[in-house]
């Protein structure tokens, strides 16, 4: 793994200590080693986690004539077949390194060379002859690259953080982003919180020359029809478990050492069976809060598949200062609490191991939220107008048992989904849209109605987060609605904050995480299985759950969906409560440039006083406002 950063100008050359600050700031990602390039119109910058070829692996690369030049953040797999094709095509390596084949396939291939890579990436190759920049992002969004386009020059980093450290580089918020994040949490490609930076979005390249900007998509999502899906179970568990084998095992390459982050769930316990006779370890983190420590089921699991266990008992997380180094590793706001457990677990993986496999992406592909099941009731539950009365009916969440606490989301979103769509003169057809994001809204729509500041909904024009959403969802019409839904959420929540989490807080320790199960082959063959495959009734992740019951102890596979979570709603009443008062009890905080104080304060006191959970969106607040905070502190532009 790597930060990368670089610089063409337009009319000057760019002095490389401009690069070297911007590298600098990301110096946990990549601190084995730095390099620079420059000409007379480029810079280019990096530094590396050395994984493989520690040695010959060196970047920036170039190739033998000197015209290309290549800076990379990533990992490719299973190698060998292409570079021998390169090498029939001409090409002659110096390395034993994957960087060298990516630049080679680039080299001799172009853009069409990126179909035959298969892994995480986000690199940057310059074309000295023709004056060009190429960048590159990966399938699915696992590696971040972000960009300000400007008349002066352009600027590329890994991070938000990188390009910010540039000193011409002037930040102003960007409302609709800050519409976006409170509506959801997170901020989608390729919005940033910055007007003047933007995502490359997944499966994407961009080319910059003398012409200007031009980016295109590279890689299609795979969204089969009706007569092109598997229906055999038998034959899609066989099909399951020999691609999750295969995705593992290429996984493994590395010249540093490689260890599984177990949990006690069915994703990461398929990639344990898929990796018994490899000799890998597993790691578990016990934690110590009770309803949070998956380790004893774990502890079955390498049992029963005969695998060396590691439990890492002493994770106890320092609640108020582990908050504010989360918040530093996130360069724009982010509602996920449970980044404060993939913080630790990433801190004490470091004391053994640099490369770490994990089980995330299986509920996309393969169906595991229980938001799809709602989703594909929405259309229907439409004309049940008594399913809005659920959340009052059932009363507060703070004494609802879990189902009854989904249940009345639902029907809030079912409530709240056409008054949305008729405020915003949208058509009908984006009501499972619209029910999908009441159920990702970190508010109950009681409170979102007078949330935001009447100056701040001016500034949004009539922009809400539909509209950033409403063309993915488009993208997959003729699907089935199931279908719809994974394929939005590996679009959106997955790139936007799940693979953002593993990124940021596993490079906050120079831990490299990879992830098997979003091999694009295995989100092909996911979203190949016909519905029933994948959710039938109130069963999610069927095919997952019956290759479980084969390989896996007996109990496993019909476990309730765990998650790697924090006890958020306590900590905002316990360690964190003094903070959050004094962010958000005073009339000052900034984040009330963008939402009512009274309306948030109102909120603050219930949840406080435990007459209701608002633990969410206080955790959306309060990490906006520490985030706007630390921002000012530092003295960013903007």
């Amino acid at each position: 793994m790597c930060g990368i950063a670089g610089i063409i100008n337009h009319h000057q050359p760019e002095p490389e200590p401009a690069v070297a600050g911007m590298v600098k700031v990301m110096r946990h990602r990549g601190p084995d080693d730095e390099g620079f390039f420059s000409d007379e119109r480029a810079c280019l910058g990096m530094c590396r986690l050395a994984i493989r070829d520690l040695s010959g692996g060196k970047q920036p690369m170039s190739t033998p004539d000197g015209r290309y030049h290549l800076v990379y953040n990533g990992e490719c797999y299973g190698i060998a077949g292409l570079r021998q094709q390169l090498e029939d095509k001409g090409a002659s390596f110096r390395t034993r390194s994957d960087t060298e084949v990516v630049l080679q396939a680039y080299a001799h291939l172009g853009p069409e060379g990126l179909n035959s890579l298969n892994g995480m990436f986000a690199f940057a190759i310059w074309d000295s002859q023709e004056q060009e920049l190429f960048l590159a992002r990966d399938r699915m969004g696992i590696k971040p690259l972000c960009y300000s386009f400007s008349k002066e020059r352009f600027l590329f980093a890994s991070t938000l953080n990188g390009l910010q450290a540039h000193p011409d580089f002037h930040g102003s918020i960007d409302p609709e982003a800050v519409e976006l994040y409170l509506s959801t949490g997170f901020i989608p490609a390729p919005y940033t919180i910055f007007k003047e930076a933007r995502k490359l979005p997944p499966g994407h390249w961009a080319r910059i020359g003398k012409g200007g900007m031009e980016i295109r998509r590279w890689w299609e999502f795979p969204l089969p029809r009706g007569e092109e899906r598997l229906t055999d179970a038998e034959e899609a568990c066989d099909r399951i478990a020999g691609i999750i084998k295969e995705a593992a095992t290429i996984r493994l390459e590395s010249d540093r050492p490689v260890g599984l982050c177990l949990s006690g769930g069915i994703d990461s316990g398929l990639l344990a069976s898929a990796l018994q006779d490899s000799g890998t370890e597993a790691f578990t983190v016990g934690f110590a809060e009770k309803g949070y420590d998956e380790s004893g089921m774990a502890a079955r699991v390498t049992k029963h598949l005969e695998m060396k266990h590691h439990i890492l008992s002493d994770c106890h997380i320092s609640v108020e200062e582990d908050f504010d180094k989360v918040l530093e590793h996130y360069d724009e706001p982010n509602n996920d609490s449970s980044a404060m457990a993939v913080y630790n677990l990433a801190r004490l993986l470091h004391q053994h191991v640099v490369v770490e496999l994990n089980g995330l992406g299986g509920d996309e592909a393969f169906g595991g939220y229980l938001r799809y099941i709602g989703g594909r009731w929405a259309p229907y539950a439409r004309y049940l107008p008594g399913l809005g009365l659920l959340p009052g009916i059932l009363g507060p969440d703070e004494i609802k048992s879990s189902w009854k606490s989904r249940l009345a989301r639902f029907g809030e979103a079912v409530g709240e989904a056409g008054k949305a769509l008729s405020s915003l003169h949208l058509p009908g057809e984006l009501w499972p849209l619209a029910c999908y994001l009441q159920m990702l809204n970190p508010s109950e729509a009681t409170i979102d109605r007078r949330l935001r500041r009447p100056e701040f909904l001016r500034q949004l024009g009539g922009f809400r987060a539909i509209h950033a959403f409403a063309p993915h969802f488009q993208e997959s019409a003729g699907c089935s609605l199931l279908t719809r839904l994974n394929h939005l959420d590996c679009k959106t929540v997955l790139p936007g904050d799940y693979l953002v989490k593993e990124d940021r807080m596993t490079m906050a320790h120079s831990v490299e995480g990879r992830v098997p199960l979003l091999d694009h082959r295995i989100i092909k063959l996911g979203f190949s299985l016909s519905d029933p495959l994948r959710i039938k009734g109130l069963r999610t992740k069927r095919m997952l759950r019956l290759l479980a019951s084969k390989q896996l102890p007996e109990g496993v596979a019909d476990a309730p969906k765990h998650g790697f979570s924090i006890p958020e709603a306590a900590w905002l009443r316990g360690p964190l409560a003094g903070k959050l008062q004094e962010s958000l009890f005073e009339n000052h905080a900034r984040v009330y440039e963008y939402v009512a104080a009274a309306t948030v304060k109102q909120v603050l006191r219930e949840h406080l006083d435990g007459r209701a959970n608002h633990s969410r969106l206080l955790w959306t607040l309060f990490s906006l406002e520490t985030w706007l905070r630390n921002r000012k502190k530092e003295g960013v532009k903007g």
